[in-house]
């Protein structure tokens, strides 16, 4: 799965890395991204693609909020997992999201937090590294981290992406570079809003811009086909599951917040 992690203001790292459900064959360049930006905030997302791209996509205010609680509403009713992190981009702070925090400094007055199952493997060894005194030998600590995950988790792995507020030599590689910079907004934009389309389109025979009021019923599951959460060998994930109710909170606790800016 997914390994998001790092500390809050100062910076956190993900990986690219998804996985066909049922394979164990992963995807390095797929184009769904686990961290985006709209206005003064970043999120960072792990999970099962298409609540990611949904959650996304009323994050970027690119579809109407009933759209997506719609979709939320099956995506929980098929037991689809998701995690997300908010924080600020002009510092770093957290905003809303549950992650976890790195249990051997739990005591301290450190904020060592991780998203995904490869986030414990980062943790572990990045707090090694610091406690030691070590740099890694890609010259970066944050990298060197994933990385770790990387061996020890086969749902981690591809490109790391790196957002940093407080520079130091753990992750120097990315002291010159604005990791949301690097892809096309415009474009990105346009492709969650089709994925959005095309799952609205498998749950409602009437198509994405012409809603109804009432939700006709399923003619099939909605599930994701990628994933970067693995499941045990019963099907089920670690993560937090889908519910409606989360979607509800998160999205009016969003527009009290924009409504205030």
């Amino acid at each position: 799965m997914t390994t998001v992690f790092g500390i809050a203001s100062q910076f956190l790292a993900v990986d690219s890395r998804w996985t066909y459900k049922g394979q164990t064959k992963p995807v390095d360049e797929h184009p769904t991204r686990k961290m985006v930006q709209f206005g003064n905030e970043i999120a960072f997302f792990a999970g099962d693609e298409l609540p990611i791209v949904v959650e996304q996509a009323s994050f970027l205010e690119l579809v109407d909020d009933d759209i997506v609680l719609e979709l939320m509403a099956h995506l929980s009713d098929s037991g689809e997992v998701m995690e997300t992190l908010t924080v600020e981009e002009s510092n770093g702070q957290i905003i809303s999201g549950y992650p976890n925090y790195y249990p051997r400094l739990i005591e301290t007055d450190s904020n060592l937090l991780f998203l995904g199952s490869g986030g414990i493997h980062a943790c572990d060894f990045f707090y090694y590294a610091r406690k030691k005194g070590k740099l890694s030998d890609l010259k970066c600590n944050a990298l060197g981290a994933v990385r770790y995950a990387s061996i020890k988790d086969d749902a981690t792995g591809g490109r790391t992406s790196c957002q940093v507020w407080t520079p130091n030599h753990s992750c120097e590689r990315f002291l010159a570079k604005n990791e949301l910079s690097l892809y096309d907004i415009n474009d990105y934009n346009s492709y969650i809003r089709i994925k959005v389309q095309n799952a609205y389109n498998l749950i409602n025979t009437s198509g994405i811009s012409n809603m109804s009021k009432s939700r006709p019923a399923a003619t099939l599951p909605l599930k994701s086909d990628f994933s970067s959460a693995p499941r045990d060998v019963r099907g089920e994930s670690t993560l937090r599951q889908v519910s409606l109710s989360d979607a509800v909170s998160r999205l009016a606790a969003r527009k009290a917040r924009r409504s205030k800016s």
